[in-house]
């Protein structure tokens, strides 16, 4: 990796030989990319570049979109488990792995610089023994776990919620997004009664159906369960005209108290 290249494609196959001698085999991706698979499931990405500013694109970026691109036919049906996968960024003389601790080590250290010696191998060592257990996880996944529709990856990883009078947590399980543009989502709770799951950045709510309960998540959102206002002939449907009649209603406001934080919740009778 600190040699020079005037060839990309000549350095990325360099650097996967050196891999190889490990028993650590690429395969060919995109131009700048090649990643280790398992039954088809991707267990590592590397994203190569001869330099460190070789274009605008952030590799990151780019190395996160062919993974979504790699798995975003398993996402829609996966109900299970998840995928997880490892992403190296091999930028010049440098390597960084995605989603540790660590920083990107330089490879182009002096030779009698025995201290990054020992931090690459362990790094490289580490990096080993984390791609065996993900071809392991993906060998031993079992192929019917994508046959099922029900709590598909494409749906949020929130799946509960406390109720405003009621101390137990309630469970639900998603049925679908009647809105792809909106954080909206139709699901059934234990007793498969059925609510509706919204995302929203702010709890105040001035018009809204039946409130049961919410949940704050990071990034100063809230998941708000309440009622689906189901048709009697078309199962689950939202009625925006059914909210006018609402708007003169009496208000009931319910003071919550979450992390020391006053939340404003207004319902309607």
């Amino acid at each position: 990796m600190s040699a020079f290249y005037l060839d990309e494609r000549i350095r990325t196959q360099a650097i996967c030989d050196e891999f190889s001698k490990s028993n650590l085999y690429f395969v060919v991706g995109y131009v700048t990319e090649r990643h280790i698979s398992v039954n088809h499931y991707c267990c590592v990405i590397a994203l190569f570049n001869i330099k460190v500013d070789t274009t605008g694109a952030d590799p990151y970026n780019q190395a996160i979109l062919h993974y979504l691109e790699s798995m975003r036919r398993y996402a829609a049906t996966m109900w299970g488990p998840s995928l997880p996968c490892m992403i190296i960024l091999l930028l010049g003389p440098y390597i960084a792995f995605v989603g540790t601790l660590s920083v990107g080590l330089p490879t182009h250290y002096h030779s009698t610089d025995t201290d990054m010696q020992i931090k690459v191998a362990r790094h490289l060592g580490a990096f080993k023994k984390a791609v065996r257990t993900l071809e392991k996880y993906y060998q031993d996944l079992p192929a019917d776990l994508v046959s099922s529709p029900h709590q598909s990856q494409l749906f949020p990883h929130c799946t509960h919620f406390r109720p405003l009078e009621d101390i137990i947590v309630q469970h639900f399980e998603y049925i679908s997004q009647p809105f792809p543009d909106k954080l909206i989502f139709f699901a059934t709770v234990s007793d498969q009664q059925p609510v509706c799951i919204k995302f929203a950045p702010c709890a105040s709510l001035e018009r809204a159906p039946a409130l049961f309960g919410l949940e704050k998540i990071p990034g100063r959102w809230f998941m708000i369960a309440m009622d689906t206002l189901v048709d009697e002939c078309d199962g689950f449907q939202l009625h925006s005209d059914s909210f006018a009649h609402r708007r003169h209603s009496k208000r009931r406001v319910h003071e919550l108290w979450s992390d020391k934080t006053k939340i404003m919740l207004i319902n309607f009778d």
